[in-house]
This record gives structure tokens, C-alpha cells and sequence, in this order.
């Protein structure tokens, strides 16, 4: 394991706790926050874990911001989970628009627009 590039763990914590979060499931969300924390707390105090600390201290405080906020229903996956999502939303977005016989420019254009525009909605 590199100490210096692996926060698949931590990402995976967070992802499931948005997935509950977005089912509605606050029973098993609140599970894996509790997890998220004691993963730092605990598994994480060796001094060669610190990058992983902040990251993860990061993914936990931006949990709290948007529980602070009420906007825990923004927040989106993170990792290559976010990435995988993120490659499927686009390509359903431009089949939908392709099936619409849309001109290829303006499919192009659209597509760029939800590229930039994504996870701001």
C-alpha cells in the first residue's frame, strides 16, 4: 500500500454515507459517519497517515458543513466512484439528446454546458 496515494478507504466510508443519505436510509448513514470518525481517530494516528488524516478530516468537515447548512442532499460521491457516475450521467445526457434529433453542434455545445454546469444543479 503506498502511504502516500490511498484514500480508496476513506472515499468508500464517505460514498456509502451519501448513498443512505440519498435513499433516505439516516439509520445506516449515520452508521458510516460514526465509521468515517473512528477510521480517523483510530486507524489513522500514525504520524505516516497524516495526508490520509486530512483527507479524510476533509471529506468528514464537508459532511458537517452541509449538515450545518441543511444541504446534505448536495453532497455528491467522491473518488472514482464520482468519476464513473459522472462518465454515465454525460453519456445518458448526450444519448437522451441525440435521440431528441438534435443538430450535432447544439449536442456538443449541450453536452460542454453539463460538463461544466455538473453537480451545480
Amino acid at each position: 500500500m503506498s502511504y502516500n496515494t490511498n484514500n480508496d478507504f476513506a472515499d468508500w466510508i464517505y460514498n456509502r454515507y451519501v448513498e443512505f443519505l440519498k435513499a433516505k436510509d439516516y439509520t445506516r448513514s449515520m452508521l458510516f459517519l460514526d465509521v468515517l470518525e473512528k477510521y480517523i481517530n483510530t486507524g489513522l494516528t500514525e504520524r505516516k497517515f497524516s495526508r490520509h488524516r486530512r483527507y479524510a478530516n476533509a471529506l468528514l468537515k464537508r459532511i458537517y458543513k452541509a449538515m450545518k447548512t441543511g444541504k446534505t442532499n448536495t453532497l455528491e460521491l467522491t473518488g472514482k466512484e464520482w468519476q464513473e457516475e459522472f462518465q454515465r450521467v454525460i453519456s445518458d445526457y448526450e444519448k437522451m439528446l441525440i435521440d431528441l434529433n438534435l443538430p450535432q453542434e447544439v449536442i456538443k455545445e449541450m453536452v460542454i454546458e453539463k460538463k461544466l454546469s455538473y453537480g451545480n444543479d
